[in-house]
């Protein structure tokens, strides 16, 4: 599975209407050594610092490649939309002609071929889109940042925290991975981040089939130990059969949020709830109602918030415009981040 994925990405990489030049390149490689030195953190404890260096330089040297060259994308869609136009135009001025009949399906295949071009250059765009914001939002932060899928990592996550990563029968990786770190109150907060994508295939008899789910995670390192690992889930019909309850003094908090944890709740309920204050509740509430849905794991030195769909569904940034990122999708990647670090924070003040 991870051999086909290489081979997917490096074909994408062949194929890209962007081709970066020997001295992108070469800027993309000193761009990144400006920040590849930093102190980093992972929960697994380890990253792979040659293959994010090699992944990064393939995005910064199309990014560099478009500010040298801004007009690039305008004029690949322009000409895609003038061939669509005129062959378009063509064909049906040659239908209306006595002499010349074409095949309703020869008409077709002609449409399809036609919108190919356009259909393929805006999908590559805005693929590539996505990773040059999230480029330059690590840039602008110093986070490391890696777009493309890794099996391993899942994997090493997947044994780590299962109640997060053990998802799926097939096609498990993650992928858009940040490392970065983030000071508040004077206190720098370690965060690892990325997109978890998972597919559950099922078989009956003949007949087979597959949905993919898209979730996005952030785990942040907290400055004290978490005692008791237990994982808070979104309250469902589902969760009703397995859950542990335990009710804190909030009741919106009590209808919003089940418990699952290993052990007794006597044991186990008052350290439980030590960690949840009436603050973090509140935050946690909150966090929840700008979501459609939301886990999130309690374990030992760090927290992991698990949130469904992607993190940057629609992206404001425009390259047929202009290659600088829009303010806006900067904003909601480091506000949703500050929010996190907000809350565990809070978490941590809480912790022996």
């Amino acid at each position: 599975m991870e051999n086909g994925k290489k081979i997917l990405s490096n074909f994408l990489d062949k194929t890209s209407l962007v081709k970066p030049k020997q001295e992108d390149v070469e800027m993309a490689k000193q761009s990144f050594s400006n920040i590849s030195q930093n102190n980093y953190w992972d929960p697994t404890n380890f990253i792979d610092f040659e293959r994010i260096n090699k992944n990064c330089i393939k995005i910064l040297s199309k990014l560099f490649f478009l500010k040298r060259n801004p007009d690039k994308p305008k004029k690949q869609i322009s000409i895609a939309s003038l061939i669509l136009i005129v062959g378009t135009v063509g064909v049906f001025l040659l239908n209306f002609n006595s002499s010349i009949k074409i095949d309703p399906d020869a008409w077709l295949m002609y449409l399809l071929f036609a919108i190919f071009p356009l259909t393929f250059i805006l999908i590559d765009y805005q693929s590539l889109s996505k990773d040059i914001i999230k480029i330059q939002v690590a840039q602008s932060n110093n986070f490391l940042y890696d777009p493309y899928s890794d099996y391993k990592k899942w994997f090493d996550l997947s044994k780590l925290y299962p109640e997060i990563f053990q998802k799926g029968n097939s096609s498990q990786h993650v992928e858009d991975q940040f490392w970065g770190s983030l000071t508040k109150n004077s206190i720098d907060h370690y965060f690892y981040s990325g997109i978890f994508t998972y597919t559950i295939r099922t078989q009956n008899g003949k007949n087979s089939s597959s949905t993919t789910y898209n979730t996005h995670f952030f785990s942040i390192k907290l400055n004290k130990k978490i005692n008791t690992r237990f994982c808070l889930c979104r309250e469902s019909i589902f969760s009703r059969f397995s859950k542990k309850e335990i009710n804190t003094e909030s009741i919106e908090f009590n209808k919003r949020f089940s418990f699952l944890y290993d052990g007794k709740k006597s044991e186990k309920s008052l350290e439980i709830v030590k960690q949840l204050s009436p603050a973090v509740q509140e935050k946690i509430i909150e966090l929840d109602k700008k979501t459609k849905g939301m886990n999130i794991l309690f374990t030992q030195d760090c927290v992991i918030f698990l949130f469904t769909g992607f993190l940057l569904k629609r992206s404001k940034t425009n390259l047929f415009k202009s290659v600088e990122i829009n303010e806006e999708d900067k904003n909601f990647i480091s506000n949703k981040l500050d929010t996190l670090i907000d809350i565990s924070s809070d978490i941590s003040h809480y912790l022996d």
